[in-house]
């Protein structure tokens, strides 16, 4: 799935029109990739990497997430044309298609010899074999020009095979292309496109025929073979995909987002009231949500927040909910400017999602878990100059003493909360005291502080008196002259 995206990123290919590529740590602190598989109702391995790849790069333009809604309200209106798609999309379901972007996004390594020199032999074997019924020592060099061309097309295939494989699977986001057009399934502005694009690639589907000749007998292989049929058919493609690369792309996009958003599409029948759209502008950071919940996890509790252009830093015990809560509304925030569904409902403006959640250290490059904070949080300092963003950060510093992890916190949450949205967790209530009146306050709390009852997941305005940081260990049965020496330790 994550391979266009990751050869993309590689390439410095820009995000789609419209939109932002989220950063690589966002995308690991929030477990994008395990949410998105989770959601996922494409057919094909195509459909798949543009269902990613509309996630992995958020709309920053209410027209990109209008057009794509039309397209959705088209799909959902119309069940049998869907089904219809999805059968002509099932002509993908090939896991080798998964391989088409690496044709795309790379330059495949120099043929053993050029394209015309293919034609040549091949026209010189069967030149010695025709003359050699009129002069039969021309049988000789017939012979060594046979075995010759078997090693070179054996050569080419072997070097080239992925990129042949491509070109195979290439054929297959064609011949859908083609199919979708003819048959009329799936939203018109799409089919409209991909028309555009087909009459440029027909030179190509030409092409792609002789490179795919099966003979059920196998008795022609070795013929095919000796006279390097698909080592010149290879070149040809390969020329085709310099000049036409563009299109090529283009076609593989559409196709591939067809089936996103019947993807998306199903999923909303499938959820049903429990998933809605989002309600986005354009305008200053705000942001507001109901019963907003976890998009994978059963029976997620649902909390409300209100965040008038003002920020939010969490308190509480642990296990209360704190970093559940943080990476749903960052969840959902990507969800509402990709998929344009989210669970719950949520009001606000374009937001691009930064987050910094949970920095380890890295033995293998030698960097501290401070170190690695740092760097992370740097990254979001960084994001601040840019357009509005909802800034998400969990337990920031924990790497450092207390004396100083406190001071630094304060000063890194009141310059991102500036023209931004934060939400940040924290264990340290002197944080909280500290911040000033443009952040509101918010807690997680246990029922019952000395029972078995658990958590309710319920955000509440304020900030936490308590923590149940003993009440872990008791649980968890340590001795009781631990519990008092810490108890006898703990300020307050």
């Amino acid at each position: 799935m994550r391979r266009l995206v990751d050869l993309e990123r590689g390439a410095e290919v820009p995000a789609p029109e419209g939109c932002a590529w989220l950063d690589e740590g966002t995308i690991e602190d929030l477990e994008l990739l395990d949410i998105a598989c989770a959601i996922d109702r494409t057919v094909s391995p195509v459909g798949a990497q543009q269902h990613w790849r509309m996630i992995a790069a958020p709309a920053q333009q209410l027209d990109v997430l209008a057009t794509r809604e039309t397209a959705l309200a088209e799909i959902a209106n119309d069940p049998p044309n869907t089904l219809r798609l999805r059968t002509v999309l099932a002509r993908m379901l090939e896991a080798d298609t998964a391989y088409v972007p690496v044709l795309l996004l790379s330059d495949p390594p120099p043929l053993p010899l050029r394209g015309r020199t293919f034609g040549l032999l091949a026209g010189a074997l069967l030149a010695c074999i025709a003359g050699g019924f009129f002069l039969p020592i021309l049988f000789i060099p017939a012979i060594l020009l046979f075995i010759a061309n078997v090693i070179i097309d054996d050569r080419t295939n072997t070097s080239l095979a992925n990129y042949t494989r491509a070109l195979e699977m290439f054929g297959r986001v064609l011949d859908v292309g083609t199919r979708i057009v003819r048959e009329k399934v799936g939203p018109a502005r799409w089919r409209d496109a991909i028309a555009a694009e087909l009459p440029t690639l027909e030179p190509l589907r030409r092409r792609l025929r002789k490179m795919t000749v099966k003979d059920p007998l196998d008795v022609s292989g070795v013929v095919i073979s000796a006279f390097l049929v698909r080592p010149s058919a290879l070149s040809s493609c390969l020329d085709i995909l310099r000049k036409e690369r563009a299109a090529m792309t283009r076609l593989h996009r559409l196709v591939g987002e067809l089936d996103a958003l019947q993807s998306i599409a199903t999923w909303r029948a499938e959820r049903g009231e429990e998933l809605a759209q989002p309600t986005l502008h354009v305008g200053p950071p705000v942001l507001e949500v109901v019963d907003l919940r976890h998009p994978t996890i059963p029976d997620a509790i649902g909390n409300d927040l209100a965040l008038p252009g003002r920020s939010l830093v969490i308190t509480g015990s642990n296990m209360s909910g704190k970093s559940t809560f943080l990476r749903t509304l960052a969840i959902n925030a990507v969800l509402a400017q990709s998929i344009h569904t989210v669970c719950g409902t949520w009001r606000a403006s374009l937001l691009r999602v930064h987050t910094a959640m949970r920095a380890v250290d890295a033995t293998a490059t030698g960097l501290s878990t401070y170190a690695a904070e740092v760097l992370a949080v740097r990254g979001l300092i960084t994001a601040a100059e840019g357009p509005p963003s909802l800034f998400v950060l969990d337990e920031p510093f924990r790497g450092t003493n207390p004396s100083v992890r406190v001071p630094i916190v304060v000063a890194v949450l009141e310059h991102l909360a500036k023209g931004h949205l934060l939400t940040a967790a924290t264990h340290d209530l002197e944080v909280a005291r500290r911040l000033s009146a443009e952040f509101d306050r918010g807690y997680f709390r246990e029922l019952d502080d000395d029972s078995d009852e658990g958590f309710d997941y319920k955000l509440r305005a304020g900030t936490a008196v308590t923590t149940n940081a003993v009440t872990l260990l008791r649980r968890a049965g340590y001795p009781e002259s631990i519990l008092e020496a810490v108890a006898a330790a703990a300020p307050g």
